[in-house]
C-alpha cells in the first residue's frame, strides 16, 4: 500500500541524477512514473497498470526496465516489488518529463486510472482493513495529482482535487518544496505550509529546503514561526531558532504574537538545558506578551510553548503549579 507517511530508504541521491542520462528511453519512461511517487514507493501492481495505460511499452519489459533502474543507481526495489527513485533525481525526471510536454500525459493516465478505480490496491479478507486501505489509497493518489498538477501549473485541476480530498499537503514536502508551494493557491496556501512542516517535524524530515522556500515565500512570514523554530531545535540548532524572530521584517518584530513567539522559544531552549528558572522567566514574558491589557491570560499555541511548560512542572512550586492549573 502506498502512504504518504511512509518514506522509503531510497537509492542515494546525487548519483542518481547522472545516471539518468545513461538511461535507456524504456527505464527513463518506467522511472518518470516512479519519480510522479517519490520519494514514496510505487507498488508494483500499480505500477503495471500506469505502464499499460501510459505508454506503449509492452509489459514483458517492465522487470528489465526496472532492473536497468536498480543497477544503474537511480532507484531501488523493495521485498513487495515497489519501486522508489532518488528524490532528486526525480525532481530531475518530472522537469525534463514536463519541459518535453510528457508530464502531462503521465497525469491524465494516472486520473483515468483514479476515476475508473483502477488504483485500488491489493485486495485483503479483512473487509474493513480493505475499506481503510481503499481510503488511503485514493488520498495518495490525488496527493500525487495534486503536486504534478502544482508543476506543470494547471491550478484548476488541483482545486478540483482539493475539494473532494483531505486538507493534506504533507507530498508537497519534499522534494519539490520551493516550485510546487509556490503554486499552490493562495485560498490553500496557509494548509500547505502547515501541512508541510508538520509533516517535517512529525518524521524529523529535512528541512532545510522547506524553511528556506516557507520564508522566501510565504505572505504571512510570522505565521508558521513556531514550528520553523520548532525544527530549528529539533535540529539542534538551539540559537537559530530564537534568531528566526530577530530577522522578522521591523513592522512585525515587535508585534505580541512575535515576542511571545520568541520568549516561547527562549523558554523551550531554556528547558532543553536545564535551566528552569529561566524557562519559568521566559513563559512569564510569552504569557505578558499576548496578555497586554486584558486580565485573562492568552496562551501561545505553537509547539515551543507547550513543551517548555515541562519546566514548571519540574520547579514543582506554588507559582509554577498555579500558573499550570491555570
Amino acid at each position: 500500500m502506498l502512504s504518504v507517511a511512509s518514506p522509503a530508504a531510497g537509492p542515494a541521491a546525487g548519483a542518481a541524477v547522472d545516471a539518468c542520462a545513461s538511461l535507456s528511453p524504456r527505464a527513463r519512461a518506467i522511472a518518470r512514473m516512479c519519480a510522479l511517487f517519490a520519494p514514496y514507493p510505487l507498488p508494483l501492481a500499480l505500477l503495471e497498470r500506469l505502464v499499460e495505460e501510459a505508454s506503449a511499452l509492452p509489459a514483458r519489459s517492465l522487470p528489465t526496465a526496472i532492473a536497468e533502474l536498480v543497477d544503474a543507481g537511480v532507484a531501488v526495489r523493495d521485498a513487495d516489488g515497489a519501486v522508489t527513485v532518488a528524490s532528486d533525481a526525480a525532481l530531475a525526471l518530472l522537469r525534463t518529463a514536463r519541459a518535453e510536454g510528457l508530464l502531462v500525459p503521465l497525469l491524465d493516465a494516472l486520473e483515468r486510472l483514479r476515476q475508473s478505480g483502477d488504483t485500488a490496491p491489493e485486495p485483503t479478507d479483512d473487509e474493513v482493513q480493505a475499506r481503510v486501505n481503499a481510503g488511503h489509497r485514493e488520498r495518495d493518489i490525488a496527493e500525487v495529482l495534486q503536486r504534478g498538477y502544482l508543476l506543470v501549473g494547471d491550478v484548476s485541476r488541483f482545486d478540483d482535487l482539493a475539494q473532494n480530498t483531505m486538507d493534506d499537503f504533507s507530498l508537497l514536502a519534499e522534494p519539490f518544496a520551493e516550485e510546487a508551494l509556490r503554486a499552490v493557491p493562495s485560498a490553500s496556501r496557509g494548509k500547505a505550509w502547515q501541512s508541510c512542516l508538520a509533516y517535517a517535524i512529525r518524521h524529523c524530515a529535512p528541512a532545510d529546503a522547506l524553511i528556506d522556500a516557507c520564508r522566501k515565500i510565504s505572505e504571512s512570514p510570522l505565521e508558521h514561526m513556531d514550528d520553523i523554530a520548532f525544527l530549528r531545535v529539533l535540529q539542534g540548532d538551539f540559537d537559530a531558532a530564537v534568531a528566526l524572530f530577530d530577522d522578522l521584517p521591523a513592522t512585525l518584530r515587535h508585534t505580541p504574537p512575535a515576542e511571545a513567539g520568541k520568549a516561547s522559544a527562549r523558554a523551550l531552549v531554556a528547558m532543553l538545558r536545564g535551566g528552569d528558572d529561566d524557562a519559568a522567566a521566559h513563559i512569564e514574558q510569552a504569557l505578558d506578551a499576548l496578555r497586554g491589557r486584558r486580565k485573562r491570560l492568552v496562551y501561545p499555541e505553537g509547539r515551543p510553548f507547550a513543551l517548555s511548560l515541562l519546566a514548571l512542572a519540574r520547579l514543582d512550586t506554588p507559582e509554577t503549579k498555579d500558573l499550570l492549573e491555570r
